[in-house]
């Protein structure tokens, strides 16, 4: 009804005066994902809008902003990816990650202080709990070894590739990340998902 829109508003002016996206932002049950943690802050520490939406929406949606926040946070802690659990090569509209590179089927995240860190971090997400290490990819160059391993279900394959230890054609600093399914061939015709984390260069 006409009450309940008007606290849609609110809530969507103070997402927006966050900064935030919100096209992006989205509801998942109950609860509020990713971006909970800054509208919640928002909320608690700035006036205006903000605050008239932390009032009208009560204790309910405080609840489910909190419950946002502890998603990110564990989400952050377990990796520092902030992608949907499920599918966490895709944003939450349903996009692949990153930047586009050479084509779509290649993407490219922003530079991070420790690309292998990330990238094997977020491969082991991709891949699942349970999953069975198929092969180790040996180190060259005095790169750090890789890997390849599989989901418990046997849908994915997920290769790891640190720094150093792809192809001529990719750099020194960049750490790689292939994925192999069905999920991601049914978009990129075919093609493996091929998403790279380049580190800050010094």
């Amino acid at each position: 009804g006409d009450s309940n829109a008007a606290k849609i508003d609110l809530l969507m002016g103070a997402i927006s005066a966050t900064g935030l996206d919100v096209q992006a932002f989205h509801l998942v049950g109950t609860g509020l994902s990713d971006v909970g943690k800054s509208v919640l802050h928002y909320m608690q520490s700035e006036g205006g809008v903000g605050a008239g939406a932390g009032a009208i929406i009560g204790g309910g949606g405080k609840k489910a902003l909190a419950e946002g926040e502890k998603t990110t946070e564990k989400t952050l802690e377990e990796g520092g990816s902030n992608f949907s659990k499920e599918e966490p090569w895709k944003n939450p509209d349903g996009t692949f990650i990153g930047k586009t590179g050479s084509d779509e089927s290649k993407r490219v995240l922003d530079e991070v202080d420790d690309a292998n860190k990330e990238a094997e971090a977020l491969a082991n997400q991709i891949v699942g709990e349970g999953a069975t290490t198929k092969h180790i990819i040996p180190p060259k160059n005095g790169s750090e070894p890789g890997w390849v391993k599989v989901s418990a279900d046997g849908k994915r394959n997920v290769t790891y590739r640190p720094k150093g230890l792809s192809g001529d054609k990719t750099e020194n600093h960049i750490a790689n990340i292939d994925i192999n399914s069905q999920e991601v061939h049914s978009v990129t015709k075919g093609k493996n998902l091929k998403i790279k984390i380049p580190e800050k260069k010094e």
